[in-house]
Protein backbone atom coordinates (compact mmCIF):
# COMPACT_ATOMS: atom_id res chain seq x y z
CA UNK A 1 0.00 0.00 0.00
CA UNK A 2 1.41 3.38 -0.98
CA UNK A 3 1.32 6.46 1.22
CA UNK A 4 -1.36 7.95 -1.07
CA UNK A 5 -3.51 4.83 -0.70
CA UNK A 6 -3.02 4.91 3.08
CA UNK A 7 -4.08 8.57 3.33
CA UNK A 8 -7.03 7.90 1.03
CA UNK A 9 -8.17 4.99 3.20
CA UNK A 10 -8.03 7.18 6.31
CA UNK A 11 -10.17 9.87 4.70
CA UNK A 12 -12.67 7.36 3.30
CA UNK A 13 -12.98 5.82 6.77
CA UNK A 14 -13.79 9.25 8.24
CA UNK A 15 -15.96 10.66 5.44
CA UNK A 16 -19.29 9.63 7.05
CA UNK A 17 -21.07 9.86 3.69
CA UNK A 18 -19.98 13.46 3.04
CA UNK A 19 -19.78 14.73 -0.52
CA UNK A 20 -16.82 17.02 0.25
CA UNK A 21 -14.36 17.87 3.01
CA UNK A 22 -12.73 21.13 3.95
CA UNK A 23 -9.00 21.41 3.37
CA UNK A 24 -8.36 22.32 7.02
CA UNK A 25 -10.15 19.15 8.18
CA UNK A 26 -8.12 17.03 5.74
CA UNK A 27 -4.93 18.59 7.10
CA UNK A 28 -6.11 17.88 10.65
CA UNK A 29 -6.66 14.20 9.81
CA UNK A 30 -3.70 13.35 7.53
CA UNK A 31 -1.44 16.42 7.63
CA UNK A 32 -0.03 18.65 4.93
CA UNK A 33 2.12 15.84 3.52
CA UNK A 34 -0.96 13.62 3.13
CA UNK A 35 -2.92 16.42 1.46
CA UNK A 36 -0.06 17.05 -0.95
CA UNK A 37 0.25 13.34 -1.74
CA UNK A 38 -3.47 13.03 -2.48
CA UNK A 39 -3.38 16.11 -4.71
CA UNK A 40 -0.31 14.80 -6.56
CA UNK A 41 -2.03 11.47 -7.23
CA UNK A 42 -5.33 13.12 -8.27
CA UNK A 43 -7.22 11.56 -5.36
CA UNK A 44 -8.72 14.89 -4.32
CA UNK A 45 -10.74 17.08 -6.64
CA UNK A 46 -11.30 20.72 -5.77
CA UNK A 47 -15.01 21.45 -5.76
CA UNK A 48 -15.42 24.91 -4.26
CA UNK A 49 -14.48 27.59 -1.79
CA UNK A 50 -16.78 28.69 1.03
CA UNK A 51 -15.74 31.78 3.01
CA UNK A 52 -12.11 31.21 1.96
CA UNK A 53 -12.10 27.52 2.97
CA UNK A 54 -11.31 25.10 0.15
CA UNK A 55 -13.57 22.08 -0.36
CA UNK A 56 -12.35 18.81 -1.88
CA UNK A 57 -14.19 15.73 -3.09
CA UNK A 58 -12.47 12.40 -2.46
CA UNK A 59 -11.98 10.62 -5.78
CA UNK A 60 -12.54 6.86 -6.05
CA UNK A 61 -9.18 5.15 -5.93
CA UNK A 62 -10.08 2.26 -8.26
CA UNK A 63 -9.23 4.04 -11.52
CA UNK A 64 -6.68 6.64 -10.51
CA UNK A 65 -3.48 4.98 -9.27
CA UNK A 66 -1.41 2.79 -11.55
CA UNK A 67 -0.96 -0.71 -10.20
CA UNK A 68 2.40 -2.50 -10.26
CA UNK A 69 2.03 -5.98 -11.73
Amino acid sequence: MTYAEYCHAILKRDDKGLDAMYEDYIIHVIGVAGLTELRTNNLLEPCGVVHGRHLYAIVDIANTLPRAW
